[in-house]
């Protein structure tokens, strides 16, 4: 289900006053977006959001969520079909332009070394009363990486996100490496009408023998852009090689502004004085005994 919360109308005189819950639409579980999440919001309170597995195709959607007197009323804006068009949706935000930009993480024309299709970046354009979509990148699965998410957008239109290399006997992807499990920072950034792809960085070798893939993304007033990596569950006290290799990193250079303390940094976000925060599902600064995560902020 989405639902709203908000506080109560009665003056709250302590720190444990709760908010009151209200549920604003119930997914049915059949060919809507069931099990979706709403990541965006425009100018007339218009909630957008991805379904994984949900949609006609079971290849997950994007859906709209609009007030009405009645209540909440859902349209689906796309439904995926695990075709060219992407599959199993990652991400998704609201354009500058008022356009919806999402990765999807299968699908596309790219077959990944012979294994699967690779993801998308999507554009989904208002149109004609609906939505139209247009693939505006598919991944190889090579020098590009598979399966994009955490896609972000700058001033300037530019769209930031990160796409995953994975070899092992399963699942070739990428070549040979022996480091096995690593992630690349990809740019889009529009041009004559379409969009150039770049990559800016990738975590290979960061972390030996530990999944070194990112997490979250986020830019600074100024427009600098920031990484938050780091991918096993467990926690140790023995430095990188003990798979204790969270870090924050800015891109592209490279340079760790935080490292250590946890092995997975979750998500990333930034204020307007250039504060990065974020926070960590394992760990903690400290003795090694702390393994319930933290919140934790960066000041330049």
């Amino acid at each position: 289900m989405i639902y709203e919360a908000r506080p109560s109308t009665t003056p709250c005189t302590t720190a444990l006053c709760s908010w009151n819950e209200t549920t604003i639409y119930q997914f049915t579980g059949n060919t809507d977006a069931w099990g979706g999440s709403v990541s965006a919001v425009d100018s007339a309170g218009n909630l957008y959001g991805i379904s994984f597995f949900g949609g006609a195709y079971r290849a997950g959607a994007v859906f709209e969520l609009s007030p009405t007197q009645g209540g909440w009323t859902e349209t689906i804006v796309h439904n995926f079909t695990g075709g060219s068009d992407g599959a199993l949706p990652t991400s998704l935000l609201l354009g500058h332009d008022g356009n919806l930009y999402g990765t999807a993480s299968a699908g596309g024309n790219g077959n990944c070394d012979g294994f699967l299709t690779c993801g998308v970046v999507f554009q989904l354009v208002p149109s004609g009363g609906g939505w139209t979509e247009n693939v505006i990148y598919a991944f190889t699965g090579t020098t590009d990486g598979a399966e994009p998410s955490g896609l972000i957008q700058d001033s300037f239109g530019n769209l930031y996100g990160f796409s995953i290399c994975l070899n092992n006997p399963d699942e070739e992807r990428c070549g040979n490496d022996p480091y096995g499990y690593y992630g690349f920072i990809f740019k889009l950034s529009p041009s004559g009408g379409g969009w150039g792809f770049s990559t800016l960085y990738n975590s290979l070798g960061d972390c030996y023998e530990d999944p070194n893939h990112f997490n979250g993304l986020t830019t600074d007033a100024a427009g600098n852009l920031y990484a938050v990596e780091g991918g096993d569950a467990w926690c140790d006290p023995w430095g990188c090689y003990g798979m204790n290799c969270g870090r924050v990193v800015a891109v592209p250079s490279g340079a760790v502004l935080v490292s250590g303390g946890a092995n997975i940094f979750q998500n990333l976000t930034s204020d307007a004085n250039g504060n990065l925060y974020g926070t960590t599902n394992t760990c903690g600064f400290g003795t090694p005994s702390r393994t319930d995560g933290m919140v934790w902020q960066y000041s330049p």
